[in-house]
């Protein structure tokens, strides 16, 4: 952290805390009319555990559940469910060419029916949260 300039915490900030409030603002603002919906915000398992090597990145995704539950508190009375899907680490392009061990990684699909599962549940249950790793990241 002691190495990172002000302009990529910002832009961290930015991508991770400020992209999550604005997406939930205007997506509550089309669903109270309404009185139903579903906000699902898409954070990370980083903003459940730090990493020595990404402070700044669990930081930011740490801001980003709270805004995610704060919301949940603010619209569960108006009929709108907001569930947090944390994963793991993703084999995505996010990774770049790093040299990370993406065999360990879910796969962008493990996200989508994650997703596709917190959608489909009934109109009655509301999931808050859901966090989730590949095993073999785990136990590396």
């Amino acid at each position: 952290m002691s190495e990172t300039d002000l302009a990529t915490y910002e832009r961290m900030v930015n991508t991770n805390m400020r992209g999550v409030f604005l997406c939930n603002r205007e997506a509550v603002r089309l669903m109270k009319p309404k009185q139903s919906g579903h906000v699902v915000t898409l954070v990370s398992m980083a903003g459940q555990r730090t990493n020595p090597g990404a402070p700044i990145y669990c930081a930011s995704k740490f801001g980003a559940r709270g805004l995610s539950s704060g919301l949940a508190d603010q619209v569960l009375k108006l009929g709108i469910k907001v569930t947090e899907v944390n994963p793991g680490p993703v084999d995505s392009n996010y990774w770049g060419d790093r040299a990370v061990a993406r065999e360990k990684f879910l796969k962008v699909d493990d996200v989508a029916r994650t997703i596709a599962f917190v959608l489909n549940q009934p109109d009655y249950m509301v999931i808050r949260e859901i966090n989730f790793d590949n095993m073999k990241f785990l136990a590396a």
